[in-house]
This record gives C-alpha cells, structure tokens and sequence, in this order.
C-alpha cells in the first residue's frame, strides 16, 4: 500500500469517512474506553479497509472493540458483504461493549463478524491461511505472539493478496532515544512496558510499542520487507480535508500521531 496513493484516496473521500466517524463518535463514547484508539485510528482503518476491499478480515486482538466496530462500520460500507470477518482475542469484554453499544449507539455488529474467545496461540485460522484478498489487523502483545504469527502467517501472505496492519507501533517523527528515555522516566502514558526502536532511513523516527516492536522490525529488516506509515498519508492531507472538522469532535486529539503501520510480506 503505497502512502501517496493512499493520501489521495483518504483525501477524495473525506466527506464520506467524516460523515462515519461521527457514527463512530456515538460507539466510542458508549463503549467508553478511549485510551486505545481514536479518531486519527479509524479514519485510517476505516480507509484502508475501503482502500482494500478485502474479502477477509482477520483481527487478532480487540480489547474493548473499538477496532472492531471501526471494522464493522468499514464493512457496511464496502457495497458487498466480505466472506467472513473474525476477531480473535482471549479477553469477553466485547460482549460488555456491544450490549452497550446496541442500547446508547443503536447500532449492531455486522452479519460477517465471528466474534472468537481464544487464544491467539491456540487458534485455527485454516479459513485465512487457505484465502485470498486478507486484510489482518494485529493487536496482541509480546514476544512469543509475534513469533508465532510471523512463523505460521507472513510466509503464506507472500503469496496472497494481503494488507497487514499492526497497532501499538507510535510512529513519532524525530524522536530519538533519549527523547524516548525522557518519556519514559516521566511516565505520563503508562510507558514503562513500552519500548522504542530507532527507524532507518527518512524520515528520521522513533517506533514506540511493546516488546513485539523489535520483534517485528528485525523480521522486517532482515528480509528487506516494506514498512509503510499509514500516518504520513494522513498527516499529508489533515490540513486540507480533515482538520478542521476533526476539531468538532469531542474525541479528536490533537497533534497525536497514530498506531498503525503496515507491512508488505
């Protein structure tokens, strides 16, 4: 997924993603767990989802379900129903989430979604690994969980039309090591799990996650895969398309820079 290319279509269609984030707007604020993902989160899956068009949807991990009701709200949008989506996580609390949601929100998940309590390391996943036109949204921490995906799964997305996406990897251009330290020491984000790993090459960044981070851009850099920052696409047109409507929400956080990147297997 090219990031120019994907800024031009972000920035075509930002009066329709717009019109749904205020949808979302009204989800999020029932669901009411906002430290895990915002406005800036589903505008960007929102629009890859579309960008994609996948015919499957595979999301490992979900907290509370904010990624997955972006992901279910993308799905209503696509003008065909995908073959199957399914969020995969050990964690109930999505149960909690959507009866919320169906009472303050009046808005129910999308027939596709397979909602599976399990874990990740004890979980199938034949109906992907046998597929094409994949769209993975990766969201579980640690280093064994990384591994195990990237040992049974990127080998086969090498063949397959695929988007793989990762959350909890903060992109922050310019940041350093011991701008990171200096976080950290403070800890006013919680960021004493976190890690942060160096990017090569321009921009100059710092990727800020948990210990999967470097997992992950070892993997990446060893076999000289492409990493794309889903960000710059949006940053790239913020001021022209999005920003001042993004002011008007109640959710928007300004100057945060998202947690999603991609890589092409």
């Amino acid at each position: 997924m090219e990031n120019q290319e994907f800024a031009n279509f972000l920035a075509a269609n930002h009066r329709a993603i717009l019109d749904k984030a205020k949808l979302f707007e009204k989800i999020f604020d029932a669901i009411g767990h906002k430290d895990f993902w915002g406005l800036t989160e589903f505008i960007l899956l929102y629009g890859m989802i579309l960008y994609f068009k996948p015919k499957y949807i595979l999301e490992l991990g979900r907290a509370f379900g904010n990624s997955l009701y972006t992901i279910s709200i993308a799905a209503d949008s696509l003008g065909y129903q995908p073959e199957l989506i399914e969020s995969v996580c050990l964690a109930d609390t999505i149960f909690e989430s959507k009866k919320k949601v169906e009472a303050q929100a009046g808005y129910n998940l999308n027939p596709a979604i397979k909602i599976t309590t399990r874990n990740f390391l004890k979980y199938d996943g034949s109906a992907f690994l046998n597929a094409d036109d994949i769209l993975i949204l990766y969201d579980i921490h640690g280093k064994k969980l990384i591994r195990h995906f990237l040992g049974r799964y990127a080998p086969i997305l090498k063949q397959k039309r695929h988007l793989a996406i990762f959350h909890d990897f903060s992109y922050f251009p310019g940041m350093t090591k011991k701008d990171f330290l200096l976080v950290k020491k403070n800890d006013p984000l919680n960021y004493k799990d976190h890690c942060c790993v160096q990017w090569e090459g321009p921009p100059p960044a710092g990727i800020v996650g948990y210990d999967e981070v470097p997992e992950l851009l070892n993997y990446v850099r060893k076999r000289r895969l492409t990493l794309n920052f889903p960000y710059l696409s949006l940053s790239g047109c913020l001021d022209a398309c999005y920003l001042r409507e993004l002011e008007g929400f109640v959710n928007y956080r300004k100057g945060f820079s998202t947690s999603l990147i991609s890589v092409t297997f």
